[in-house]
């Protein structure tokens, strides 16, 4: 019997250790009971309400345009039911303000499955508030891949008053708990920022990733529109100090100051529909929706000549752009990106407004541009196209080719060995010394010289004989 005691009290002593032990309680504040949750789920999500009403989501099969979103979390702790995101009542009786957290009280009517939604209610101060959260079809991808939370408040007393109510959702996109934000009209976003009355966007996306890669997962919410109730403030924000910037959503029932200069650490968005009056036995209803973001914006494309040979004469740089989702792309403007060398013929301008794009629909834009540069190579032209509600601009680039419109260079006259060159010695013309004439002996000089030698030949004769 000791011994089972002793082993009893090291076994609790252990699993408390263990708790205290487990990695991630405290970075989400007070960790979350283990509750059997409640779900529903369809191809593409899957909603999972907790015992205390608060809810948690991710994917199924995910958006079919988005490869890789499958089984992964829209808020944290899915798939288990978590205690994280939770709603809060405000009440005022006379000038008596109270605020209420829901998932601190014990419901009084369990999360259960009532046709195609989970039900929860609690009772508090005489108000019933009923939590009901089911499918919603997209209107950006025409599918049920949301979720649509909506709340009635009912005054059961005999005594009119006044009551609101705020939702708050513990975002976690993929593995992002950090996950940034885009918001229509505001741009992109890690801080934390609070929107009243016509300032409140439409709609907001969070980001799987940091860079606000559209083919990554993405989570999207409604703030008006679509049957939906606008709230009367919307803010992001983070949900505890110690994970980010700001005092942190998860400590708070209703108020809550943002800092703008505070950089979120874990991404929480907040709903708020103040109190509104509401006579005995009298009730209203607010909804909203959260779930995958429809397919993104859209495409692209340039169209230039393939080469332009030596020309300086314009030539056509076509721009084609197509809206692929079924949001309109509201006031879109188109760059054209000169490279060096290149300039637009006269008449047109590098930046040409698209206006509204309808979904699906597709729109051009023309310019003529030509090339000065010489050298040989590739022009690459960029085209980017912004709208106000896409949170990147899509781009498009097209090359032209160029080849060596340098005129030819003369051929260089090889260089020599410089030689002097000497002035030829002129030739004097020698006049010869004249040579006097040989003496001709005279007539009978000649005749006795002609007879002595006749004389010498007969005596040579006369003595060959003997």
């Amino acid at each position: 019997m000791t011994i089972s005691r002793r082993a009893g009290m090291w076994i609790l002593v252990l699993g408390l250790v263990l708790a205290f032990l487990t990695p991630g309680v405290a970075a989400k504040g007070p960790a979350p009971r283990a509750q059997a949750g409640v779900s529903i789920e369809n191809p593409y999500i899957k909603i999972v309400v907790a015992a205390e009403g608060t809810m948690t989501m991710g994917t199924t099969g995910g958006s079919p345009d988005v490869s890789g979103d499958e089984n992964k979390r829209l808020l944290f702790g899915f798939p288990e039911a978590s205690r994280t995101g939770f709603p809060s009542l405000r009440l005022i009786k006379g000038d008596k303000t109270i605020d209420i957290r829901l998932d601190e009280l014990t419901p009084a009517e369990g999360p259960h499955i009532q046709g195609q939604a989970i039900v929860t209610r609690w009772q508090a101060e005489g108000i019933l508030v009923t939590q009901e959260i089911g499918f919603f079809t997209n209107p950006y991808s025409g599918r049920p891949d949301m979720a649509h939370i909506r709340y009635t408040v009912r005054n059961q007393s005999s005594e009119a008053l006044q009551a609101g109510v705020r939702c708050v959702l513990d975002i976690q996109v993929g593995d992002n708990d950090y996950a940034p934000f885009f918001l229509p009209g505001f741009g992109t976003t890690n801080r934390e920022m609070s929107f009243e009355g016509g300032s409140i966007p439409d709609y907001y996306k969070a980001y799987e990733s940091p860079d606000f890669d559209e083919d990554a997962l993405r989570g999207m919410g409604f703030a008006r529109g679509f049957g939906l109730t606008v709230p009367d403030r919307l803010a992001i924000a983070t949900w505890q100090a110690s994970r980010g910037g700001g005092v942190g959503i998860f400590g708070t029932a209703w108020d809550y100051t943002v800092d703008p200069t505070a950089e979120i650490g874990d991404s929480t968005v907040v709903y708020w529909w103040n109190p509104r009056a509401l006579a005995a036995n009298a009730e209203y209803t607010v909804s909203t929706v959260y779930g995958l973001a429809g397919p993104a914006g859209g495409t692209a494309a340039l169209s230039v000549p393939a080469s332009v040979g030596c020309s300086v004469e314009p030539f056509e740089l076509l721009l084609t752009v197509r809206n692929t989702s079924l949001e309109v792309l509201r006031n879109g403007s188109a760059m054209l990106g000169l490279p060096a060398g290149t300039n637009l013929a006269p008449g047109y301008h590098a930046t040409v407004g698209l206006g509204d794009l309808a979904p699906g629909q597709m729109t051009t834009v023309s310019w003529q541009a030509q090339i000065t540069a010489l050298d040989p190579g590739n022009v690459v032209f960029v085209a980017t196209v912004s709208f106000d509600n896409l949170p990147a601009p899509l781009t498009a680039t097209a090359t032209v080719q160029r080849p060596d419109c340098r005129p030819p260079t003369a051929t260089p006259t090889p260089t020599l060995p410089y030689i002097p060159i000497q002035s030829p010695t002129p030739t004097v013309a020698l006049t010869p010394t004249p040579m006097p004439p040989s003496e001709v002996p005279e007539p009978a000089s000649l005749l006795l010289l002609l007879g002595g030698l006749g004389g010498l030949a007969a005596w040579a004769r006369r003595h060959r004989r003997r």
